[in-house]
């Protein structure tokens, strides 16, 4: 197998670098937006602060590998990711039935490849719907892609021209985890009040 790299950027406030989940009660999430070409990931806080970027990427596969090997270098580059970040929770696109079998079919190997490295890493993988995680993100379940990575880099204080399209993706599910979890604590917390 050749030698290949991986484009990550984590050089945008990188003091949150060493923010683990334990501390202060915030939530560590890892968005992940899986691809047999491209799966892009980012890793979020957050707290009573708000949202906080800790690091994005996308994981391009090697093009001219067979498929298996392209898959085992999707679990091979996201493994560090789940290494630096214990105990986080991790969001995930559910899958769609698409128009093209075979595409859908290899999107299905790479989300598996994912959901076994959270598995790995017993991290809570949690599933939404890519309508789902516009409408939170954006307020609208029909919103374009460029839309998505406009408003994900305005909440998280990212440049646009530091941000793909599949790490903002992977970004966008983060957030929706985020609000998603949010919004069940104070739905808890009514609870026990009126208990």
């Amino acid at each position: 197998m050749a030698r290949f790299s991986i484009n990550l950027n984590r050089s945008l406030r990188l003091v949150f670098n060493e923010f683990r989940p334990s501390v202060g009660g915030a939530l560590i999430i890892i968005g992940i937006d899986p691809g047999s070409k491209f799966t892009g990931f980012g890793v979020i806080s957050q707290s009573n602060e708000g949202l906080k970027h800790l690091e994005h990427g996308v994981v391009e596969t090697p093009q001219g590998e067979s498929f298996a090997e392209r898959l085992a270098f999707i679990s091979v580059s996201l493994t560090p990711v789940f290494q630096r970040w214990p105990g986080a929770m991790t969001a995930i696109e559910r899958v769609f039935l698409g128009k093209n079998a075979d595409s859908a079919f290899k999107l299905g190997h790479a989300r598996g490849v994912c959901l076994m490295l959270a598995g790995q890493f017993k991290s809570p993988v949690f599933e939404y719907a890519a309508r789902k995680v516009k409408k939170v993100v954006t307020g609208h379940g029909g919103a374009e892609k460029e839309h998505v990575r406009l408003v994900v880099s305005q909440l998280l204080r990212l440049s646009l021209n530091e941000t793909r399209l599949d790490a903002s993706d992977a970004l966008a599910l983060a957030i929706c985890h985020a609000q998603e979890a949010l919004i069940e604590e104070r739905l808890k917390s009514l609870k026990e009040v009126r208990l």
